[in-house]
């Protein structure tokens, strides 16, 4: 409790905002931008419910496909074969 005595005798009765973790932050935009695309939504859908640019969305995609969570997705002359 003496860390929160101080912490009271620091602040009073003021009102403080304490941030959430930023790497929380990432996690829930991660877990959004995967459902939604496991859902089959386009990157225009994914970028207007996160908030995120197209740019954002390609590479939260590139890291969910490297760690294994999405499938990656073949484009150009790799597709056909």
């Amino acid at each position: 409790a003496p860390a929160y005595q101080r912490f009271v005798a620091a602040f009073g009765g003021d009102t403080i905002f304490i941030p959430v973790d930023s790497q929380a932050d990432e996690i829930r935009q991660w877990n959004c931008v995967f459902r939604l695309l496991q859902d089959g939504c386009s990157y225009r859908t994914v970028c207007v419910a996160t908030n995120l640019s197209a740019r954002q969305v390609a590479n939260i995609r590139r890291q969910l496909e490297d760690v294994g969570l999405l499938t990656p997705i073949m484009k150009g002359c790799c597709a056909s074969g």
